[in-house]
């Protein structure tokens, strides 16, 4: 059972990242909490995550500038360094209330707000946006949204964009991976389960590629929020 919901959810995953260019993490942790504690679910993500993240860095490393980096990855560093340190220590089941308000407000965020929204880019958005990004790495495994805005910003056309935020996610994800093993939270038992996300997770970039442009991609994301919405208020409800 677990492996088959690990599969599929990284299916899903590997599908919207290949789409969007982000949101495997989001997908796989709808799931994983109801399998694992939080800080394990996390890691599992995390690991599964970072294989995808290396073939697209890869594909577009020619688009990369990594004059952007610095200011953002060491904000991101101080923020996700201290929450994954205290999930750790934080008993599991006190974070799913907010792991479900989380999902609610990301939800909420990508349906009436991202397009809406107009920042600078700026030092100041950098760090703002690094920072989130950093907590909700550490707290829910879930760092795209922040940073994703930020690199739209900062990109002059979508393969940098690409090419820009998965490197940054890539060397992010590491350092990530890099503190929840020194702090235990990884364990032999997530290899297997690791490999079936693997397998899941190229099944969905695959998938998704082909139907990149065939694809209804504002109706997939509307199904995709709904469905991300629900989760947060069950995760919620369930938790109380």
């Amino acid at each position: 059972m677990e492996y088959a919901v690990v599969f599929l959810a990284s299916g899903l995953g590997g599908l919207i990242q290949a789409l969007s260019g982000f949101g495997c993490g989001i997908a796989i942790m709808i799931f994983l909490p109801a399998l694992f504690p939080m800080p394990q679910a996390a890691a599992i993500s995390n690991m599964i995550t970072i294989c995808l993240i290396v073939s697209f860095a890869v594909q577009y490393r020619k688009e990369v500038r990594w004059s952007y980096f610095p200011i953002p990855f060491l904000c991101y560093a101080a923020t996700a360094g201290g929450a994954i340190t205290l999930s750790a220590r934080m008993n599991a089941g006190a974070l799913k209330p907010y792991f479900g308000l989380f999902l609610i407000a990301v939800a909420l965020y990508f349906a009436f707000i991202a397009k809406n929204l107009k920042l600078k880019a700026s030092r100041r958005t950098a760090a703002v946006c690094a920072l989130l990004s950093g907590l909700s790495q550490g707290f829910f495994g879930i760092a795209g949204p922040p940073m994703a805005l930020y690199f739209l910003l900062i990109s002059q056309t979508k393969e940098q964009y690409i090419g820009n935020f998965q490197t940054f996610s890539l060397l992010t994800s590491l350092y990530a991976l890099g503190m929840r093993v020194y702090n235990g939270t990884v364990q032999p038992f997530m290899l297997p389960l690791v490999l079936a996300g693997l397998a899941g997770v190229f099944c969905g970039k695959a998938a998704g590629t082909r139907a990149a442009d065939r694809m209804d991609l504002e109706r997939m994301k509307r199904v995709v929020y709904l469905f991300l919405g629900l989760s947060g208020f069950w995760t919620f409800i369930s938790s109380l």
